[in-house]
């Protein structure tokens, strides 16, 4: 019996009823298919008012015979980002382990018989951007906002945020071609008053017009953020081939111009036709509403009946646009465009419309189409283009949803990234793609490919485990819009049994993928002096070309020699067995190995019982933190081993045997997990490549130059930018990305082999094994890795070890210029720097961030409307503890000083908030952070990650939370206001420590600063650049005096440094000290102040103190 069969014959059956007593839908039972390995119980429930509801109990999910109660250190690393799947960006955040004192999964905990779990909703609206009337663009992502508004029963716009907030959640919205999506998590005990406030929105929302100013503003600061974007730039000049008032070719993300300007000026009244909108499409029938809780299912499904029924059913027919055909059958659409991108990067994207498959959802031939064009093993197109040095990368497919699969048609979509050599060649790299679909065309649809794709997916689904509670009740919520009940669960990776029907539509779609009707874009910065048009939103320039003729004939294409089929996958599992539960087990990891060259700790698993494991080793090196430098020859190290290691352990990928390298101010960490069976040889491969580590001559250069890339398309980003900075000024041994980019240009291939050689040869290794291994496995495991490293037996003196500064106490400011010229997206991130931390302080400060994190964004984000992305945050920098305050805003609407007196004021605010809050209401901050950190893991992988945290941290404390609980439970209001009033406050008599980082965009806002052009084509070219155009990072350090500085000048004017002479980037200790609190300036020179030079950055730093080594403990 396979997998399939196996699931099949353990489904649940749910019952598909109507929970009124009359107007039975059916009393058929529904087999909703859900893995064997998934223990929840699951209803289908359909209300008389047409909302499709399914309800999740996680009630009795976990393990009977599990009764080990492991708990979470507090190391994830919170999305501060845009999210945007890129391949330019894989040098993102390489270097940096702070952590973020509040993981973005609210930090979990395995207790079976005491551990919560926080509950989830999400409704989706079957209705998005594709029905925005054609004169107000971007009409429902307003309404997206709008809704949230308050309610006719909870008339307060911030009501809800600050409820489940204040109770350990959060909530967010999404709007999609045709979907809005709506979702919150919170404690399980206030669920049901969090659903009532909730269903209000779809009940009765204000939609209040005094609102309506504000929130246009912040859809703006949402629409500026997103031109930074080179998907979403490209995806807005993609739908204007189309044929005219196609709805892929709208403007859906929305601004002031669609929906203020333009409205006004036509006499369109836009509140009254957000109404209409909203009275017309937000219909309980075209509603599918998901909830997960540790609750009954009877129970959730009365509260659900009581307050959701209530939700208006208009009776009209949801919005579908099966009509729409043939939407890129236009003579624009089969052309060849050269397009300016945002990100320095070189990119060949061919794409085919088609219409829509959704119907084909069980066999997916978008899906095997694409699984073979993306295949990076042997005899793929990858495989070809990197061994002519032509591309980096290739994804391909469809995402199933969205933008790419609609109810207009489905897109089929070949991104490649190219090398400069590739750019110049780009036409033979289009030719290999349609020789590889005519390879495809010729040999038809394999049952042999096909069978091994469905069997991964049938072993993914056999045995998965769960996910965030949020993540998958906003994944259900959507496939309900798209799936039969029968498919909820499983219809996004599903593939049923081949036959004549699969074989058919797979290569019905093979044969629509001709040369003759695709169309191809090529990215690239060297496109700009050519560019003579523009496209009207974001104002993206390209130039349009005929397609040469040798690229439209289809006989012309005769697959090279070079390109085949994969061959069968040794990779995949087929031993599913667990290990003997008497081997050696410990409810702690237990070190087993402790050796001069390394350490190994191990656990195995008890409570998940999945044939996984997740293997860790961190490999420290002193020689990784020495400079600027060996942190870029680290960073280039680990993108050659990448790439080293893509055709050979491709297969192992696709078997769902994942590795991850990480860089660190200490070394690396290889990172593997999936199934137990052959993980072993994924990781032989890898130390093999490590062990006879090499790189031709090309693709050194063509690696380097990537990095190069990778770094700048970095640090245009305003808020990754400032972040880098800030680290840099407090990590001892931390770079900007501006440093290390500046010596990739002087490199040479000896340089990273002797790097690399001493690297392994000066190292020691720590790692962890956890799952579903023995003691055994687990040694061979760190065998192989000492083995092939052959490391030396370092004395502990050696082994590199994390220092931080001390800030001065006063208000320290570094004012940095954007790299992205043009750009309006300022940050402004200001830090208060607490100090070292035992358990007590670091959980009273943990609290006091869930304290202001609601009151940041209402006053900062909602009332003042300083941009889209605003929140507080705590970091915990080595054992240094602090908390930030971080606005993202535009420069053509605020200036960053502005924004940094505007944070100031809502300070002020907190402290008379803090001063005078209730008992009552500090207990229910407090409860609901223990109530967090007492929900359970919800994975294997979840479990080991946070274990490991420890390991690396070198804290060994494994029952971190427990801990953390106790201080909660002791802590008052007085000790978290009086850790406010001396950190955060702004009295005379604090101790506060205040470094505000302050990146500032181009805008009118901010005219009084120096604005030099070259800055951004410089650092957006590949070819090599002097080091002297590194002082393009141009800095306005500054120390505001406070009456407590031991340092303080007589007078509240502000310090600026003169420009200072430049100094070597290798700057260390030894540099001359600059201590900005001596310097004076004639204070009629504050409005236009010298921008200085990133060697500035570095003679702020070192005459600074150091924290002693800091360990929370």
């Amino acid at each position: 019996m396979n997998a399939a069969e196996v699931c099949n014959t353990n489904c649940n059956k749910v019952k598909v009823s109507n929970s009124g007593d009359s107007n039975s839908i059916s009393e058929a039972d529904v087999d909703v298919v859900q893995s064997p390995n998934d223990k929840r119980k699951y209803k289908v429930v359909v209300l008389d008012n047409g909302l499709r509801v399914l309800l999740i109990s996680d009630l009795n999910s976990d393990p009977e015979s599990s009764s080990e109660c492991e708990k979470p250190c507090q190391d994830e690393q919170k999305n501060e980002d845009i999210s945007e799947s890129e391949t330019d960006e894989t040098a993102d955040d390489v270097s940096d382990m702070e952590q973020d004192a509040i993981p973005s999964d609210g930090g979990k905990q395995e207790c079976v018989e005491d551990g919560e779990k926080l509950a989830a909703a999400a409704l989706c609206v079957g209705v998005g951007s594709f029905s925005d009337p054609p004169d107000i663009p971007g009409l429902a992502h307003f309404l997206e906002h709008m809704v949230f508004m308050g309610s006719e029963k909870y008339p307060d716009e911030n009501a809800f945020d600050s409820f489940v907030r204040k109770h350990g959640g959060n909530n967010n919205a999404c709007t999609d071609c045709e979907r809005t999506t709506f979702c919150f998590d919170i404690e399980r005990k206030h669920l049901k008053d969090a659903l009532d406030i909730f269903a209000q929105f779809f009940i009765s929302p204000l939609l209040k017009e005094n609102s309506v100013d504000r929130e246009i503003n912040a859809v703006d600061s949402e629409f500026d953020m997103s031109k930074t974007s080179n998907s979403v730039i490209k995806q807005q000049l993609f739908g204007s081939l189309g044929k005219k008032g196609i709805p892929m070719g709208k403007f859906m993300w929305g601004n002031i111009e669609s929906l203020k300007e333009t409205p006004s000026t036509k006499g369109i009244d836009l509140y009254e036709n957000l109404q209409i909108f909203h009275r017309h499409y937000y219909s309980a029938h075209f509603m599918t509403l998901c909830v997960q809780a540790k609750a009954p299912l009877d129970l959730m499904q009365s509260w659900v009946t009581e307050i959701f029924s209530d939700i208006p059913n208009n009776k009209t027919t949801q919005p579908s646009f099966y009509h729409v055909s043939d939407s890129f059958n236009t003579p624009d659409f089969t052309k060849l465009y050269q397009v300016v991108p945002v990100k320095n990067t070189n990119q060949l994207s061919l794409t085919w419309h088609m219409p829509c498959l959704r119907h084909l959802y069980r066999c997916k031939p978008l899906h095997y189409v694409g699984w073979l064009c993306g295949h990076e093993g042997s005899g793929s197109i990858l495989s070809y283009l990197k061994k002519k040095s032509w591309a980096l990368t290739v994804v391909a497919g469809n995402a199933e949803s969205g933008w790419e699969h609609n109810s207009t048609g489905a897109l089929f979509e070949v991104n490649i990234t190219l090398t400069d050599e590739g750019l110049r060649n780009y036409e033979e790299v289009i030719k290999v793609v349609f020789e590889y679909l005519t390879l495809l065309r010729e040999v038809g649809a394999s049952e042999q490919i096909y069978n091994q794709i469905k069997l991964v997916e049938d072993n993914d689904f056999r045995w998965k485990e769960k996910v965030d509670p949020w993540d998958y009740a906003e994944h259900l919520a959507e496939a309900m819009q798209l799936y039969e009940p029968v498919d909820y669960l499983r219809g996004s990776t599903v593939l049923y049994d081949w036959t004549d029907e699969c074989k058919f539509s797979i290569e019905s779609v093979i044969h629509k993928l001709l040369p003759s009707n695709c169309n191809i874009m090529v990215l690239s910065p060297s496109f700009e002096a050519q560019a003579d048009r523009e496209e009207y939103w974001y104002k993206t320039k390209y130039l349009v070309k005929e397609v040469p003729q040798s690229l439209r004939d289809p006989t012309a294409f005769r697959p090279r020699r070079q390109l085949h089929l994969p061959p069968p996958n040794d990779f995949i599992a087929s031993d599913f067995s667990l290990k003997d539960p008497n081997t050696l087990y410990t409810k702690e990891p237990k070190l087993i190995l402790n050796t001069s060259r390394s350490k190994l700790w191990y656990k195995q698993d008890r409570k998940f019982k999945v044939p996984k494991v997740c293997v860790y080793f961190h490999i420290l090196s002193p020689v990784v933190s020495t400079s600027a430098k060996s942190q870029a020859l680290l960073d280039l190290f680990l993108d050659i081993l990448s790439h080293n290691l893509v055709e050979v352990a491709y297969n192992a990928y696709v078997a769902q045997l994942e590795y991850e390298f990480k860089a660190t101010n200490e070394g690396i960490i290889i990172k593997l997990r999936g199934f137990s069976h052959k993980l072993h040889k994924l990781m032989e491969i890898i130390m093999d490549r490590i062990d006879e580590f090499d790189v031709s001559d090309q693709d050194f250069h063509t690696l380097n130059e990537q990095l190069k890339k990778n770094y700048f398309n970095s640090f245009i980003k305003p808020e990754k930018l400032a972040r880098d900075v800030r680290l840099m000024l407090l990590e001892n041994k931390s770079w900007t990305k501006v440093h290390k980019r500046a010596f990739l240009a002087n490199l040479r291939k000896v340089d990273l082999m002797n790097f690399v050689s001493e690297f392994k040869r000066m190292s020691h290794i720590e790692g962890y094994v956890h799952g579903n291994y023995t003691v055994e496995e687990a040694l061979n495991m760190e065998s192989c890795v000492r083995n092939r490293l052959r490391n030396d037996a370092l004395p502990q003196a050696m082994l590199p070890v994390e220092r931080v500064t001390q800030l001065p106490v006063d208000d320290s400011v570094v004012r940095v210029k954007s790299f992205h010229e043009g750009d309006t997206n300022s940050t402004v991130m200001n830090y208060f720097q607490v100090g070292p931390a035992d358990i007590s302080k670091f959980v009273t400060l943990e609290l006091l961030n869930a304290i202001m994190e609601e009151p940041c964004f209402d006053i900062l984000r909602t009332k003042e409307q300083l941009g889209y992305s605003v929140f507080s945050d705590m970091k915990n920098t080595s054992g240094i503890i602090g908390l930030t305050v971080t606005v993202s805003t535009q420069a053509s609407k605020f200036s960053v000083k502005l924004v940094d007196e505007k944070i100031e004021e809502f300070l002020l605010e907190m402290a008379d908030r803090l001063d005078d809050m209730a008992a009552k209401e500090f207990n229910t901050h407090r409860d609901s952070l223990i109530a967090v950190k007492r929900c359970d893991d919800s994975s294997l992988q979840e479990a080991a990650d946070r274990l490991f945290t420890e390991i690396r941290d070198k804290t060994y404390l494994f029952d971190r939370l427990d801990k953390e609980v106790e201080e909660l439970e002791k802590l008052d209001l007085e000790e978290v206001v009086s850790l406010f009033h001396s950190t955060l406050g702004t009295a005379e008599a604090n101790l506060r420590k205040k470094l505000s980082v302050q990146v500032v965009g181009f805008g009118e806002k901010e005219t009084g600063v120096p604005v030099k052009a070259e800055t951004f084509s410089a650092f957006s070219q590949s070819t090599p650049v002097d080091l002297s155009l590194c002082q393009g990072l141009a800095t306005d350090c500054t120390v505001k005096s406070s009456p407590s500085s031991e340092s303080s000048n007589s007078s509240d004017t502000p310090v600026t440094a003169p420009l200072a002479t430049t100094v070597p980037l290798t700057a260390t200790e030894d540099t001359e000290l600059y201590d900005f609190t001596h310097l004076e300036i004639d204070p009629a020179a504050e409005g236009c102040r010298s921008f200085l030079t990133v060697d500035d950055l570095h003679k702020f730093k070192c005459g600074l103190s150091l924290h002693p080594v800091s360990k929370i403990l």
